[in-house]
Parts: C-alpha cells; sequence; structure tokens
C-alpha cells in the first residue's frame, strides 16, 4: 500500500462500484448497499482522547482539535490521566516531566496526526509479549465507516460528541486509512448537535460507558441515522460527502430512528433549524412560553385536545415554535416572540405556507390558520397582521387564557 506519510492519502479502488470488502482479518464478504446488510464486516466508533491542537488550521476555522500536539494545560491532564500520554516514551510525557521545557511536541500520538494523516487503529499493547504491537480490529473493512468520538475533560461520558468520520480506504498494518475523497472534520458547533450516545448502546445496559478498548462496533442502520443527522447539520462540500455516502451504502432506503441509550426530546434536525432560528441561543423566556403555550392551547382560543407538534420541521430546513393539529383535521401554526414580534409576523406567514404545502393543500386554504403570539404589540405589528390574517395574541406563561388583538 502506498501511503503519503503527512497527508496520509491513500490510492484506493474505485469506490462508485460494487465491490468485495477487504478486511482487515483478510476474510472478504461481498459488499451491499440496502437492508438488510452484513453483520460482518463492520462500521466501527472510535474513541479518542480529547486533543486540542490546531496545528495548520486556517484562522477562524474553530475545529475541534487533533491536529498537533494539546496545549501544555491538556498535556498536564492526559499526562497524569490517560494510559498512553503516561508511557515513558512518549513525546508529552517526557516534555511534561521535563517541566514543560525544552522543544514541543510535535505528533506524539494517533490523536494528534489524526486530520493530518487521516487514520486510526485500535492502539497496541502495552504489556506481555505482544507489548508495542498494533491491535488489530479483527472486523473492520475497506469501504466501511469509522465514526470518531471524544470528550472534552470537563464533559461526562453521556456528552461524548461525534467530531468526524471517514469511509476506509485502505488498511496497512491494523491502520484504518481514510479514503481521501470520503472524509469530513466536524467544527465545535456542529460536534456539539451529535451525541454518540444518542445512535449508540452497549449489549449490558442502558447507561452510556465506554470503559476498555478504543472501538466500538456499530450496525448498518446506527451508521445510516448517523450520516443523515450529519447531512442535517453541515453544508458546502461536506453535505455533498455525505449524501455520496449515503446513496452509495444506503441508497433510498428509510433512514432508521436513534437507537441509543441516550434520553434526548429533540431530533438533530430540530436542533440544527433551531440554531439557525436563534444563532444566540433561544432565550428562557422564549422556551418558558412556548411550552406553556404547547401545553394549554386553550389560551390560544384552540380546543384543549389539539395535538402540539413543538420545533415542527419542514422539508425546507425551516421550524416553526408550535404546530397544533387541530381535532377537525386542520392546523394551527404559533409563532412566538416575546419584546419584538413584528419578524415574527413575518415568520408566520412562512410556517403557514410551509404548512400549505407539506399537506398538499393550495397556499390560500383556509385549512391553516397563522398565530402571532408575543407579550405586547406595536400599531406597525398589528397593522401587518391585519394585511396578512394573521392572529395576534397577547399572552404570558402561566396566565390563564391570552388575550386576542386581532
Amino acid at each position: 500500500c502506498s501511503i503519503n506519510s503527512r497527508t496520509g492519502d491513500a490510492s484506493p479502488p474505485d469506490m462508485t462500484k460494487p465491490r468485495n470488502h477487504i478486511l482487515a482479518s483478510s476474510v472478504s464478504c461481498q459488499h451491499s448497499s440496502g437492508y438488510p446488510l452484513s453483520t460482518k464486516p463492520s462500521s466501527l466508533a472510535f474513541k479518542l482522547t480529547y486533543n486540542d491542537g490546531h496545528r495548520d488550521d486556517p484562522v477562524g476555522s474553530d475545529f475541534v482539535g487533533f491536529r498537533g500536539a494539546c496545549s501544555r494545560d491538556l498535556i498536564a491532564h492526559n499526562v497524569n490521566t490517560h494510559v498512553w500520554c503516561q508511557q515513558p516514551n512518549n513525546e508529552c510525557r517526557k516534555f511534561y516531566n521535563n517541566g514543560m521545557k525544552g522543544a514541543y511536541p510535535n505528533f506524539p500520538c494517533m490523536e494528534s496526526e489524526l486530520f493530518e494523516n487521516w487514520q486510526f487503529n485500535g492502539g497496541m499493547y502495552h504489556n506481555g509479549t505482544r507489548a508495542g504491537q498494533t491491535i488489530v480490529i479483527q472486523d473492520a473493512a475497506v469501504g466501511k465507516i469509522v465514526v470518531l468520538t471524544t470528550r472534552r475533560k470537563d464533559q461526562s461520558e453521556d456528552q461524548r460528541k461525534i467530531v468526524g468520520l471517514y469511509e476506509v480506504g485502505k488498511i496497512d498494518n491494523g491502520n484504518l486509512i481514510a479514503h481521501k475523497h470520503r472524509r469530513i472534520r466536524l467544527n465545535k458547533d456542529e460536534a456539539d448537535m451529535l451525541d454518540f450516545w444518542r445512535y449508540h448502546r452497549n449489549k449490558n445496559g442502558n447507561t452510556p460507558c465506554w470503559r476498555t478498548g478504543l472501538h466500538r462496533y456499530l450496525k448498518d442502520g446506527q451508521v445510516h441515522r448517523i450520516l443523515a443527522d450529519v447531512s442535517a447539520i453541515v453544508g458546502g462540500s461536506n453535505k455533498k460527502i455525505i449524501n455520496d455516502l449515503i446513496q452509495l451504502h444506503f441508497k433510498n432506503n428509510p433512514v432508521p430512528p436513534a437507537s441509543g441509550c441516550l434520553n434526548v426530546k429533540q431530533t438533530v434536525e430540530q436542533i440544527a433549524a433551531q440554531k439557525r432560528k436563534y444563532p444566540g441561543g433561544e432565550g428562557p423566556e422564549h422556551r418558558k412560553l412556548k411550552e406553556w403555550i404547547a401545553r394549554h392551547p386553550s389560551v390560544l382560543g384552540l380546543p384543549a385536545a389539539s395535538k402540539s407538534n413543538v420545533e415542527y420541521l419542514f422539508e425546507s430546513g425551516d421550524c416553526v415554535d408550535i404546530a397544533f393539529e387541530l381535532p377537525d383535521g386542520s392546523w394551527a401554526v404559533v409563532e412566538i416572540e416575546t419584546t419584538i414580534p413584528y419578524p415574527g409576523a413575518h415568520q408566520a406567514i412562512k410556517y403557514r405556507s410551509l404548512l400549505a404545502a407539506k399537506k398538499r393543500w393550495n397556499l390560500d386554504t383556509g385549512k391553516v390558520t397563522a398565530l402571532l403570539v408575543a407579550w405586547d404589540f406595536n400599531e406597525n405589528t398589528l397593522d401587518f397582521c391585519r394585511q396578512y390574517s394573521i392572529n395576534a395574541w397577547k399572552c404570558f406563561s402561566g396566565n390563564n387564557s391570552g388575550e386576542r388583538i386581532i
């Protein structure tokens, strides 16, 4: 296998065509697209020791790290808590023992080289007759997906994040080397939306727990769900890479739901839509009012039996604060503001049209009502609501009823 030692680029076979998987254990089986898929070979997730290195990264790129040695503070933490970092021959251990003086470590570990060489492996044996040898991942295979996970030192295990992924292009001496055109690195905001335990659970329980070993095998349905969620949050060339992977591996099969052990209320698509809607984060008063109305539709004059859908997602990637399905089959979209309602009036028009389109109704249908909720309204906003048939409601969370202004 010919590999560039600095970039990790390999020359894999043409992966747009059906092919046999190349297993790390030299056992081959036919690749298939769509369900059901083989249980061997397997895609897998790696546990990465957190690294905040950003060597040669563009200024302002805001990646998680994993390119170059860690910061001094993190070197000190990792040397005292992680097995490889504690090894006597590790560059960071030597640097730490020397009082953080002398030559700064370059690429002292797999994590520091991850987004430089784009390869990873199962680690190495530290004791016994095989000490120093790479641990071979028996069911790894060319064409399968590697998911890269980590957590910061201030995060608990249930906060483990996905920071990147790739399709295996080559396997060399136990190293799973990325296909140079099928790999993505996530920035901090993107990674923050992707909790690993949303997708994975251990066989022996429902508690997020990763003790020994650097890898966990993933089922194809788990991988499909992860790829679909990554596609929902990335843009540009990364979105094309992910969508190509989905089409190659799973074609047009329906995406299964997340099946991990993490108890989550929102889908990744909803979280992404909410971040687009509230770039600075949703304010606590807005959230409180939204949740109150979702539980009490009658405060807006809607039937008490109406079914609420909080952060209702549309195909466009937009989401309305609440979409109520009324007992008679009609719908009401509710956009909530607190102190500045005028932008929300425009949003209400958009959501009314999007819901009608989702149901394949005419845009002027009477089956979708738009409601705008705020603490108060100025006359400019009220004039706009009158012109475009938006019901304006003055409402505070905890009130027994709202006051309809229009």
